[in-house]
């Protein structure tokens, strides 16, 4: 009988990682890192423009050359999955959540600046697959992470929910074995949500 051989969709696909230091891996070394273990596992290639403390809305001084939208206009290939891991500081500064409205350009709250770069991207990306991956859940009572999940929502693209996963970050045996601190994952936690991640590219790639 033939066998057949199953086709790894991911192998040869491009990658823009954007975000804060959840995406760049804090001050870990890139080959320890999530991307680089998604990419060295399937053979893809990936450009990366996270950097620490930065936001996803505007208003925060020097950090605005590097928000998200500012991230997304550095982007100069065609990648085939856009990855954005983002929304830990905006949440940590209490920003406001705003509206997810069509008049909502507003890039100091939360939804107008989800709407005004998730618009950039659909325009000058329309091939590329977009992923949005939410702050780890801390059990903290303004819902940033359901507001980013209905934000991806309305304009189709793909959430993964980190209330899912298994790191539950309020919890201190899994922050002892998963966190460098009390934010940011170590190099188990980083293989550990790699899987997570590339298991969720699998849906939709």
């Amino acid at each position: 009988l033939k066998t057949s051989k199953i086709e790894n969709r991911l192998y040869g696909k491009t990658m823009a990682i954007l975000g804060d230091s959840m995406a760049k891996g804090h001050i870990l070394k890139e080959e320890q890192t999530w991307a680089y273990k998604i990419a060295n596992r399937n053979g893809m290639a990936y450009q990366k423009f996270a950097k620490n403390g930065m936001f996803i809305t505007t208003g925060h001084g020097d950090a605005d050359a590097n928000c998200l939208l500012e991230q997304a206009k550095k982007i100069d290939n065609n990648p085939d999955i856009i990855v954005i891991h983002m929304g830990t500081n905006d949440r940590n500064s209490k920003v406001e959540l705003g509206k997810w409205t069509s008049g909502n350009t507003d890039t100091t709250n939360l939804f107008g600046a989800l709407r005004t770069v998730f618009t950039y991207l659909a325009e000058n990306f329309p091939l590329a697959q977009v992923m949005f991956i939410t702050p780890y859940y801390y059990q903290e009572q303004t819902d940033y992470i359901g507001s980013i999940e209905s934000a991806c929502k309305f304009v189709g693209w793909h959430c993964k929910n980190n209330k899912q996963g298994g790191i539950w970050a309020w919890n201190d045996n899994v922050r002892k074995t998963f966190f460098l601190d009390l934010i940011h994952l170590n190099e188990v936690g980083q293989e550990r949500v790699s899987y997570e991640y590339e298991g969720f590219m699998r849906t939709f790639m």
